[in-house]
């Protein structure tokens, strides 16, 4: 179990792993193995990285076309995890955690279904830049998470306008305070409500800049010092 003051198992962990004992248990199988019941499905919305919005709120409010089964197939079996975002919706998620190696082809390939695309998970993988330039054709976006990417200042600068995008997770990236001043820019990110920053090059003396240029959005920096008291470093001898 995780150490007392760590991040525990939440109910979407556990379930999670009672799936994977109820599938055999196997290192091989990959998500989109899986028979996609709509347990599969929750558990992976959730378990993305994404928060889980019971009323979707932030959707975008238009009506969409449903995309061709033929696409999702085909998006599917290359190992993209792509799942309706709630029942009868034509909003998608889109995930990577079964290609923790995609680069910014394999981004690409969602361009068949930019307009549908509202939850995209990219975390973990071997993406770019270029992927930020990609997601300019992904309009209706409004979950966006590029934890542990390569991404950097500069992808922050030519960020794309995505003005439905309401929650941006930055957290183990080399991004620091020169890209934040460039995605500031309130015409970018009008309806950004959440923004994560922890574990990047973000200092904790810039936190004040930060809630400056972010003042309607929540920003959880995540990083935090606690100061050393006398008894963490007080050494105890035995009297002679």
């Amino acid at each position: 179990m995780p150490p007392k003051g760590k991040p525990q198992p939440t109910v979407q962990d556990i379930e999670l792993i009672k799936l994977w004992i109820s599938e055999g248990g196997s290192f091989e199988k990959k998500i989109k193995d899986l028979v996609q019941t709509d347990l599969v499905k929750k558990l992976f919305t959730v378990s993305s990285g994404m928060p889980q919005n019971k009323n979707n709120s932030f959707l975008p409010d238009i009506k969409i076309e449903k995309v061709p089964d033929k696409i999702l197939d085909s998006l599917k079996k290359s190992g993209i995890v792509v799942v309706p975002i709630a029942n009868n919706s034509a909003f998608l998620s889109a995930d990577f955690i079964s290609l923790p190696n995609a680069t910014d082809d394999d981004v690409a390939k969602l361009l068949q279904v930019s307009p549908q695309l509202t939850w995209l998970n990219l975390g973990g993988t071997k993406i770019t830049d270029k992927s930020l330039s990609t997601l300019a054709q992904m309009p209706n976006l409004t979950k966006l998470n590029l934890n542990n990417t390569n991404i950097s200042d500069g992808g922050l600068a030519v960020f794309p306008i995505l003005k439905n995008l309401n929650y941006l997770n930055l957290t183990h990236t080399k991004i620091g305070l020169k890209g934040l001043f460039a995605l500031s820019n309130p015409i970018k990110l009008p309806q950004l409500q959440q923004l994560y920053l922890f574990d990047t090059k973000i200092m904790l003396q810039d936190s004040t800049a930060i809630f400056k240029l972010f003042p309607n959005t929540k920003v959880i920096l995540g990083s935090y010092q606690v100061s050393t008291l006398v008894s963490d470093t007080t050494v105890f001898k035995r009297k002679k």
